[in-house]
């Protein structure tokens, strides 16, 4: 975590210094980035995000040169790539598309000033290299997997985001109605706008939900604006990629953390995943306002008003997210337990974790042997990595919504237990998205009623069930 945090933050420094020459702006948003790094199992979230458009800006938009020798920007783009893939591949995939749009827009600028027409030479070069890089890195897990047996897995992940899309287009548009499954799944709730002027008392949240898309949405308007304010030929094409291709790349990178938290789930702590992205991306659009404000005419007076304005509510929504923020740097400030083992695990956990971790560690290493199958549904892979057990799971989180996909789900795990046997089974009887249907005893109950059946209940830990083959 402390690690992951201060590389953020010395990231969001080298890059706000090298884009906007300001120390100040450069050391402000690195103190926010670190006293603010995300939560504490998230923190790699930021981290991509800055880190991607670290590298994706080692190239120049003006002088169209990388900022480090040729061969090393070439490596670091490569190395991000195929380490992004293995970490989170959505945030892999944006920064893939990123960055061949970054690539297409300088090379298009070459091809204008160098009065030729544009041509995949430009960018073959560097795109090989690229992908030279990034696929050594992939080779070397790849064989890793293979050799444990997850290789399938392994290479599913690289079409994980796309294949998602493409089936959910597929979905809505190329299947009947009458043939689509009709099945009940809920997602996070998500606070409606309106809600803001009610008396919920989600007033904060609300804020900090929604102020992101009118971010995003005045930084189009502005690009926009720019774009359509120079003569639409060549030189002002080539202008545009050279002044404003740096914010580009920044709010796409920053967007690429968005859904997990504005679609996916919708709480503070995949909030905090997104923020110090966020941060960076307006520290640096509030220095290219103040920009324009330096001259007093009748004009930049009302350019100064929206850029006072937008900074107070930039203010207030670090205000309002340090309020509601739960993690920090004082990562023992509640953790007072310390849980070690023999697979290398040493952390300090609350009363509640550690006793959880404890006792599950203790009756699944007395009720099966190292070899033993254990599952743990909905999200237990922790107890696979503690207790040095192997699972058989494709996929190690499954809710409600998998139904949408897969509806039957339930009997196809229930096929697979028969067959394969697994010792133990683990059930965490959570509500991931808030709602009483999404406890798996409850949208999977088929599933829940044959375990509960064939396994013997050897334990309740909180709201952990533990159940032991018969």
């Amino acid at each position: 975590f402390l690690v992951l945090a201060l590389g953020s933050s010395l990231l969001a420094h080298g890059l706000l210094l090298r884009l906007t020459n300001s120390y100040l702006v450069a050391f402000a948003t690195a103190l926010v980035v670190l006293l603010f790094p995300g939560c504490l199992y998230q923190t790699y979230i930021p981290f991509l995000v800055i880190a991607g458009a670290y590298v994706l800006l080692i190239y120049d938009p003006k002088t169209l040169a990388p900022c480090v020798p040729s061969w090393a920007a070439v490596t670091c783009n490569g190395l991000y790539l195929g380490l992004a893939y293995l970490i989170r591949s959505d945030i892999a995939t944006v920064y893939l598309v990123l960055f061949l749009g970054y690539q297409g827009l300088l090379a298009l600028r070459a091809s204008i000033r160098e009065r030729r027409g544009l041509t995949l030479l430009l960018l073959l070069p560097r795109l090989a290299g690229v992908a030279l890089v990034a696929g050594l890195v992939g080779l070397v897990f790849a064989l890793e997997a293979k050799s444990e047996g997850y290789l399938e897995g392994f290479l599913r992940q690289y079409w994980a985001l796309p294949g998602s899309l493409i089936s959910l287009l597929q979905q809505r548009f190329l299947t009947e109605p009458s043939a689509r499954a009709a099945v009940t799944y809920t997602l996070w709730p998500r606070p409606s706008v309106l809600s803001f002027f009610s008396s919920s008392g989600e007033q904060g949240l609300i804020f900090l939900t929604y102020f992101p898309i009118l971010a995003f949405v005045l930084i189009s308007l502005f690009l926009i604006a720019e774009l359509l304010k120079r003569s639409m030929d060549a030189k002002g094409i080539s202008d545009f990629i050279a002044e404003r291709a740096n914010l580009l790349v920044l709010t796409g990178c920053s967007a690429a953390a968005f859904p997990q938290f504005f679609v996916w789930r919708p709480d503070l702590p995949h909030l905090a995943g997104f923020v110090p992205g966020f941060v960076v991306l307006m520290a640096y659009f509030l220095f290219l306002l103040k920009e324009r404000v330096s001259v007093p005419t009748s004009l930049d007076t009302g350019r100064r008003w929206k850029f006072l304005v937008l900074s107070g509510l930039c203010s207030a929504y670090l205000i309002v997210f340090a309020a509601n923020y739960e993690d920090g740097l004082n990562l023992r400030r509640d953790r007072l337990s310390r849980l070690r083992s023999d697979r290398g695990v040493d952390v300090y956990l609350n009363w509640e974790q550690f006793e959880i971790a404890r006792q599950l560690n203790s009756i699944i290493r007395a009720e099966s042997r190292t070899d033993d199958i254990v599952l743990g549904f909905p999200y237990l892979p922790g107890i696979n990595f503690l207790t040095g057990r192997p699972t058989f799971q494709k996929n190690l989180y499954v809710d409600d919504r998998i139904l949408a996909k897969q509806p039957d789900w339930p009997d196809e795990m229930r096929r697979t237990i028969e067959l394969k046997r697994p010792q133990i089974i683990v059930i965490d009887n959570w509500a991931p998205n808030t709602t009483d249907f999404s406890r798996f005893r409850n949208w999977a109950r088929p599933l829940y009623d044959y375990i509960s059946r064939t396994y013997e209940l050897r334990a309740r830990i909180f709201e952990y069930e533990v159940f032991v083959a018969r």
